[in-house]
Protein backbone atom coordinates (compact mmCIF):
# COMPACT_ATOMS: atom_id res chain seq x y z
CA UNK A 1 0.00 0.00 0.00
CA UNK A 2 2.61 2.74 0.94
CA UNK A 3 6.47 3.00 -0.37
CA UNK A 4 7.97 5.73 1.66
CA UNK A 5 6.53 7.04 5.20
CA UNK A 6 3.51 8.24 5.39
CA UNK A 7 1.16 9.55 8.04
CA UNK A 8 -1.83 6.87 9.08
CA UNK A 9 -4.19 7.18 11.62
CA UNK A 10 -5.70 4.81 14.32
CA UNK A 11 -9.74 4.94 14.77
CA UNK A 12 -10.96 2.93 17.74
CA UNK A 13 -13.12 5.05 19.57
CA UNK A 14 -16.47 5.94 19.56
CA UNK A 15 -19.37 8.19 20.66
CA UNK A 16 -21.01 7.15 23.38
CA UNK A 17 -18.20 3.86 23.68
CA UNK A 18 -15.17 5.79 24.23
CA UNK A 19 -12.10 3.46 23.36
CA UNK A 20 -14.07 0.00 24.54
CA UNK A 21 -13.32 -1.60 21.64
CA UNK A 22 -15.83 -4.66 22.71
CA UNK A 23 -18.52 -2.54 22.62
CA UNK A 24 -18.11 -0.98 19.09
CA UNK A 25 -21.18 -0.62 16.97
CA UNK A 26 -18.99 0.08 14.20
CA UNK A 27 -19.83 -2.55 12.02
CA UNK A 28 -18.56 -4.59 8.76
CA UNK A 29 -20.08 -6.94 6.82
CA UNK A 30 -18.62 -9.20 3.79
CA UNK A 31 -20.55 -8.31 0.67
CA UNK A 32 -19.35 -10.89 -1.98
CA UNK A 33 -15.51 -10.56 -1.74
CA UNK A 34 -15.35 -7.08 -0.23
CA UNK A 35 -16.10 -6.08 3.75
CA UNK A 36 -18.32 -2.59 4.15
CA UNK A 37 -18.31 -0.73 6.78
CA UNK A 38 -20.68 1.43 8.69
CA UNK A 39 -20.52 3.42 11.81
CA UNK A 40 -18.80 6.41 13.35
CA UNK A 41 -15.06 6.66 15.17
CA UNK A 42 -14.53 9.79 17.18
CA UNK A 43 -11.32 12.04 18.56
CA UNK A 44 -9.46 10.33 15.69
CA UNK A 45 -5.77 11.96 15.76
CA UNK A 46 -4.12 13.08 12.57
CA UNK A 47 -7.50 12.37 10.75
CA UNK A 48 -7.28 14.99 8.27
CA UNK A 49 -3.28 14.20 7.55
CA UNK A 50 -3.70 10.66 7.52
CA UNK A 51 -3.48 8.51 4.23
CA UNK A 52 -5.15 5.74 5.56
CA UNK A 53 -6.48 4.59 9.00
CA UNK A 54 -6.22 1.56 10.51
CA UNK A 55 -10.36 0.90 11.70
CA UNK A 56 -12.11 -1.52 14.17
CA UNK A 57 -15.02 -2.99 13.53
CA UNK A 58 -17.68 -5.23 14.70
CA UNK A 59 -18.05 -8.38 12.42
CA UNK A 60 -19.31 -10.81 14.73
CA UNK A 61 -21.30 -9.35 17.13
CA UNK A 62 -22.68 -13.03 19.10
CA UNK A 63 -18.62 -13.28 19.22
CA UNK A 64 -18.62 -9.68 21.81
CA UNK A 65 -15.22 -8.50 21.71
CA UNK A 66 -13.42 -11.51 19.72
CA UNK A 67 -15.69 -10.66 16.69
CA UNK A 68 -14.03 -7.13 16.33
CA UNK A 69 -11.03 -7.42 13.47
CA UNK A 70 -9.11 -4.37 12.23
CA UNK A 71 -9.68 -2.65 8.67
CA UNK A 72 -6.58 -0.96 7.00
CA UNK A 73 -9.09 1.87 4.62
CA UNK A 74 -6.57 3.95 2.58
CA UNK A 75 -7.96 8.45 2.62
CA UNK A 76 -9.57 8.61 0.49
CA UNK A 77 -12.15 5.97 0.15
CA UNK A 78 -15.37 6.25 -1.18
CA UNK A 79 -18.05 6.48 1.73
CA UNK A 80 -15.48 7.64 4.25
CA UNK A 81 -16.06 11.42 5.35
CA UNK A 82 -14.13 13.30 7.71
CA UNK A 83 -16.28 15.05 10.32
CA UNK A 84 -15.26 18.85 11.06
CA UNK A 85 -11.94 19.69 12.93
CA UNK A 86 -11.92 19.70 16.68
CA UNK A 87 -11.49 22.73 18.27
CA UNK A 88 -8.41 21.79 21.35
CA UNK A 89 -7.14 23.41 23.94
CA UNK A 90 -3.82 21.68 23.52
CA UNK A 91 -1.74 19.96 21.06
CA UNK A 92 -2.72 21.74 18.17
CA UNK A 93 -0.32 20.03 15.61
CA UNK A 94 -2.11 18.17 14.73
CA UNK A 95 -5.85 17.72 13.94
CA UNK A 96 -8.67 15.33 15.68
CA UNK A 97 -11.83 14.75 13.90
CA UNK A 98 -14.41 12.19 13.63
CA UNK A 99 -14.22 9.29 10.62
CA UNK A 100 -17.66 8.63 9.15
CA UNK A 101 -18.01 5.50 7.35
CA UNK A 102 -21.22 5.17 5.30
CA UNK A 103 -21.19 2.04 3.07
CA UNK A 104 -17.53 2.52 3.12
Amino acid sequence: LFRSPRVGCFALSEPGNGSDAGAASCTAKLEGDSWVLNGTKAWITNGYEAEATVVFATTDKSQKHKGISAFLVPIPTEGLTRGKKEDKLGIKATSTCYLIFEDC
